[in-house]
């Protein structure tokens, strides 16, 4: 994957952190907060993993 393409995912990935994170703002204490922080989980570790290979690619 070239630079351009991991900054294209990483935006989008970006993105739909701020969504799940009005989500889960929204849902408060609701037993569906649970599935949408788990997601955001997911989100922020393929957000770390993205600029990892990013900073890879630049070396």
């Amino acid at each position: 994957m070239d630079a351009e393409n991991i900054d294209k995912r990483i935006s989008e990935a970006q993105n739909l952190k701020t969504n799940l994170e009005s989500k889960l703002e929204k849902l408060g204490d609701s037993p569906r907060a649970e599935t949408f922080q788990i997601q955001l989980n997911k989100v922020n570790d393929l957000i770390g993993h993205l600029k990892k290979e990013k900073e890879e690619l630049n070396k």
